[in-house]
């Protein structure tokens, strides 16, 4: 079968099973959650705009930009309830709203009783005849009466650097984002086919390389505002050549910024005034912080991360750091430090790879690692350590280990082909408002504990395997 000859049969069997397919995501839409919501409460946003709309970029540019999705390619969709709600049959009337995305690249931020949308694409600049990265943001309100509604539509530059680099303040939302590249028309080919290289008719759109950071604020609308726009008011760009952002902390008006570099630049922003937030201090330490965690009291950070050898700029350790800016935000100050070295192939610390690995627990005023430990000694045998390192942490004496939390002591646990990926991320909580003693809760692996922290005792624990484990025969492979 020829390329056309396909194109032609999978074009009619889609053209069969489209409309049934509809009428199902339809009724699947409506017959959940309220009936009273229907498709009412769905938002549908574009990501791709030339900013002219009297010359619109041709079908084919706008079906290759979109990765020839159409404006379906995801569905976003906010479920609320009330959990206060007095119902002696302890069902909660549940509410939906959502949104049809022409985009995977999605993200949902929450914050008190705002919900914000940002999904990742590209706008066109016609003066520059260039796509660059770019954020559109729908945000919503939560209602305790109905479903979520939309509040307003605003676009950023670039894309967030993660999911957590958002915080809601003041009427305000603040992203930390990032520019990679642009598309640009590759003028070689235009001018071999006799185009012009515009967006009209550019045949091919190659990359081209940028290195941006941005702090930006966006205002949201008013409830009365006919004009739902997020406006912004203000953003930072001038983090020097070399600085990459790598996590970001909003607290109150300040942001908190660690970024990539060989010594590992930690900055501190003012964002008080919206229209004009600056950079306003910096600190040079031989670490990169993964995570910064806000302490009770503002302009207090821990910040979680990796030591950095200083003449190689390669990780050689772990490192928990604490930063108090109450005084002066200008003169960021690390106050007190640990550091855990981390031999080649013996440790992991796996908040290096997941940003909601490493856990604050402030009510407890405990700091945990989830660690995997891998040493194999010469002679056989060796060391297997699957869980997390637990850290006490205060602002007077700083941070010092406490002790460990095992979920698994045997290597097989995770080479074993029962199991493959299918484990439970590392995730704690704790359930005491006592700082200083109180119960904790991890999952890790395969199985569920709950530890006493003043006696370090496990209090009990559950394996999730455990049946498994007895009537299957696993292999490593």
């Amino acid at each position: 079968m020829s390329r056309t000859e396909y194109v032609a049969a999978a074009t009619e069997v889609a053209l069969q099973q489209l409309p049934g397919f509809v009428d199902r995501l339809v009724n699947e839409i409506i017959s959940s959650g309220d009936k009273e919501d229907d498709c009412r409460n769905i938002v549908r946003m574009s990501l791709f705009q030339t900013g002219n709309d009297g010359d619109p970029v041709s079908a084919s540019s706008h079906k290759t930009l979109s990765r020839g999705k159409g404006i379906i390619e995801s569905l976003v969709r906010i479920s609320s309830f009330d959990i206060e709600e007095n119902n002696a049959d302890d069902d909660h009337k549940l509410h939906q709203s959502m949104m049809f995305l022409p985009t995977h690249f999605a993200d949902i931020f929450a914050a008190n009783r705002v919900v914000v949308v940002p999904a990742q694409g590209y706008t066109y600049d016609r003066a520059a005849n260039r796509w660059d990265q770019a954020t559109m943001v729908v945000s919503f309100t939560i209602r305790n009466d109905g479903p979520a509604s939309a509040m307003g539509v605003g676009q950023m530059l670039g894309h967030p650097i993660n999911r957590y680099a958002m915080a809601e303040n003041n009427d305000f939302l603040y992203v930390a984002t990032r520019t990679r590249h642009s598309l640009v028309c590759n003028v070689t080919t235009a001018s071999t086919t006799g185009q012009t290289a515009t967006g009209n008719s550019c045949k091919e759109w190659v990359r081209v390389a940028q290195a941006e950071e941005h702090i930006e604020l966006l205002e949201f609308p008013p409830d009365s505002a006919t004009n739902a726009v997020l406006e912004r008011t203000g953003w930072i760009s001038d983090f020097g050549d070399m600085e990459q952002m790598y996590s970001v902390r909003f607290i109150g008006p300040t942001a908190f910024i660690s970024t990539v570099n060989q010594t590992g630049p930690f900055f501190t922003a003012d964002l008080s005034n919206v229209t004009d937030p600056y950079l306003v201090g910096t600190l040079n330490l031989p670490a990169l912080s993964n995570q910064l965690h806000s302490i009770s009291q503002e302009g207090q950070v821990l910040a979680v991360g990796e030591d950095v050898d200083e003449s190689t700029g390669l990780p050689v350790g772990v490192r928990l750091s604490y930063f108090d800016l109450r005084d002066d935000i200008s003169n960021p100050r690390e106050i007190h430090s640990l550091v855990e070295s981390m031999p080649d192939g013996q440790r992991d610390a796996q908040v290096q790879y997941d940003y909601r690995n490493s856990i604050y627990l402030d009510d407890l005023g405990l700091v945990l690692l989830p660690t995997a430990i891998t040493s194999y000694a010469a002679e056989g045998g060796g060391e297997f350590f699957k869980g997390f390192r637990v850290y006490e942490f205060d602002v007077d004496n700083g941070v010092g280990y406490k002790f460990n939390i095992s979920h698994s002591d045997d290597s097989s646990d995770v080479w074993s082909g029962c199991f493959s990926d299918a484990r439970v991320p590392a995730r704690a909580i704790s359930d005491t408002a006592d700082k200083g003693g109180g119960d904790l809760f991890t999952v890790n692996m395969h199985s569920a504990i709950m530890v006493d922290t003043s006696a370090k005792d496990t209090v009990w624990s559950i394996e999730f395997d455990a049946k498994r484990r007895e009537e299957e025969m696993c292999y490593s492979y």
